[in-house]
């Protein structure tokens, strides 16, 4: 004879759920969204960065796509530029990048954490570009990637501040600075032969600089009217060394890199042109912006 006091209590019946899965207990995660404010992709095509309003700094497999590295940010260390550069006798490539405060950093994708820092003494970092890879040498593997030891930073009080960086030396030592120009330089593109650099900014033109020398070969307005310049965005250079830039009348323009002469004007955004790329070849140039579209122009 069982004992009454040996039985299991019964369990409660649950409501029919109809195959779903019943939560006893449900929490919300907080997700704070970050836009992307700037991308650099590495020039031995293995990986891009892309960097965020909040400071941080992804690296992402470029086959892939999956995030090898994730470098945090200060809170309000908004990333305006990403570039990659490597010394003869540097082991791999290395990430830079400029922020809104005016630092420049060295970002380590081991130590997940920037190794080195350096002020602007010259407001806002509005821009980075680093130099076209160079060949130094024809034996070894690594010379068929090439080099770049020169960066430019499109600076808030209307410079241009030019960096070096040396081998097994952690972040880039300041060279000299472009002359000044009125407002804010917000744009840059090196020529693909890498003698010669453009800027673009508020003042509402182009100006092409000989890096060398340090000194202004010519100046392109943009805008068609002379009372509001508008804001040069986006530049790039192609191989012939034809002029693009992107303004924020939304027109994509074309000029003749020595004769300073517009060559076409394409209006297809109602909006700021913000970013532009080129194919290699220079056949091909893509814009977007504020506008939610991708225009192609091609020859």
């Amino acid at each position: 004879m069982t004992n009454a006091r040996t039985k299991r209590p019964r369990e409660p019946e649950l409501p029919a759920t109809d195959g779903l899965t019943v939560l006893h207990r449900s929490r919300l995660v907080p997700w704070n969204v970050a836009a992307v404010t700037a991308i650099a992709a590495c020039p031995d095509g293995s990986v891009f960065a892309t960097g965020y309003d909040d400071g941080k700094v992804e690296v992402i497999d470029a086959t892939h796509f999956n995030c090898l590295a994730r470098i945090s940010g200060r809170p309000g260390s908004e990333i305006s530029g990403l570039a990659w550069a490597r010394a003869p006798g540097d082991p791999h490539w290395r990430l830079f990048g400029s922020t809104l405060e005016g630092t420049l950093l060295e970002l380590s994708c081991q130590q997940l954490q920037p190794v080195a820092s350096t002020d602007s003494y010259g407001g806002a970092f509005w821009c980075l570009k680093a130099a076209p890879c160079t060949n130094t040498g024809s034996n070894s593997s690594s010379s068929r990637v090439g080099y770049t030891t020169q960066l430019a930073a499109a600076c808030g009080d209307g410079s241009i501040k030019l960096y070096s960086i040396h081998a097994n030396i952690a972040g880039a030592e300041y060279v000299r600075s472009l002359p000044r120009v009125e407002g804010n330089v917000l744009a840059l593109a090196w020529h693909p032969a890498g003698h010669s650099l453009v800027s673009g900014g508020s003042d509402g033109c182009i100006h092409c600089w000989n890096v060398k020398q340090g000194i202004e070969l010519q100046r392109l307005t943009a805008g068609t009217s002379s009372t509001i310049p508008p804001c040069v965005w986006a530049l790039a250079v192609l191989q012939d060394g034809t002029v693009v830039s992107g303004d924020q009348e939304g027109a994509v323009q074309f000029w003749d890199g020595r004769l300073g002469t517009l060559l076409s004007r394409q209006q297809q955004f109602a909006a700021d042109v913000l970013c532009l790329a080129a194919a290699p070849d220079g056949r091909t140039v893509w814009a977007s912006g504020v506008d939610p579209r991708v225009s192609i122009s091609s020859e």
